[in-house]
């Protein structure tokens, strides 16, 4: 029994084992474009907001309280490592602990309440940004195509009669 302290101490390794008790689980959906995507956050704080900005390859959400420890399970297909973390303008250390190839676990401890902030350096993509590529791609395809069935005309003008 532990009673009201904050971990267990190791004497003489200098290792502290923190943990809690009291997490929520916490489900933000996330939908862009036609897609959905569950994140899990987990802590025993609340969450004001969360958000997801595509171009800036980031998630943010808004926490509450400090002094906790915060996991975060992202889809990897969402948003994409190696990954930065801040608080505010500061960068928090984390430990991105299991990454099973579809989701990651990231883990903090905050000393304080803010915007935490996730970023990647990948993002699902954004169709709109593809559609100039697909569409420069259809039309080399169809020029070449146009160029190679149109006949030569050639420069005198004589009849040519086929025998069968």
């Amino acid at each position: 029994y532990l009673g009201e302290k904050s971990g267990i101490a190791c004497h003489g390794c200098k290792m502290l084992l923190e943990y809690t008790t009291d997490e929520q689980r916490i489900f933000e959906s996330i939908e862009w474009e036609e897609n959905k995507f569950l994140v899990e956050i987990i802590m025993p704080a609340e969450i004001k907001w969360v958000e997801f900005d595509q171009p800036a390859k980031s998630i943010r959400l808004d926490v509450g309280e400090g002094g906790r420890f915060v996991t975060i399970i992202i889809p990897t297909e969402l948003l994409g490592g190696p990954y930065s973390m801040f608080l505010g303008n500061q960068k928090v250390h984390f430990q991105e602990y299991i990454n099973n190839g579809t989701h990651v676990w990231l883990n903090t401890k905050l000393d304080s309440r803010g915007v935490l902030e996730i970023v990647g350096t990948t993002v699902i993509p954004e169709f709109s940004l593809m559609l100039p590529l697909i569409a420069g791609f259809v039309t080399i395809v169809v020029i070449s195509r146009l160029k190679t069935a149109t006949p030569q005309q050639s420069h005198t003008n004589k009849t040519h009669t086929r025998q069968f």
